[in-house]
């Protein structure tokens, strides 16, 4: 009888080490974390710090070579800053053509690109 109350006693404290192991490894989400195709375009909240992050599973826009294909956790300001920095290539280009535009407009808009090319490398990088 005692061994069989031994052998519960230690399935059981197996048990909830295996489940605060899985716990906690799934509490840490960061940008470039595997993710599963069951998990795809399945956002994630993350509190620590008193800082909420979003994370979506998917793939990451700045990644290059196989990695582009590899699906990951990737930062909603990831996401957010690659739109961003897109949409000022798109509007540098029309301001580029337009005859109408400044030579400043121009300088605003190339600087805006820039500006957010760098945040979004910032925002995308591993661990972010």
């Amino acid at each position: 009888m005692k061994k069989i109350k031994a052998l519960i006693l230690a399935g059981a404290l197996i048990g909830s080490v295996l489940l605060s192991t899985e716990a906690s490894a799934a509490a840490k989400i960061s940008n470039g974390v595997a993710c599963t195709t069951k998990q795809k375009n399945t956002t994630k909240t993350q509190v620590s710090k008193d800082v909420t992050d979003k994370y979506l599973c998917t793939t990451n826009p700045t990644a290059t070579g196989a990695a582009k294909m590899k699906l990951v956790w990737v930062n909603q300001d990831c996401i957010d800053m690659n739109k961003l920095y897109v949409d000022g290539i798109a509007d540098l280009a029309k301001l580029k053509a337009d005859t109408t535009a400044t030579p400043t407009q121009v300088s605003t808009q190339a600087s805006f690109v820039d500006s957010a090319k760098t945040y979004r490398s910032i925002a995308c990088g591993k661990g972010f």
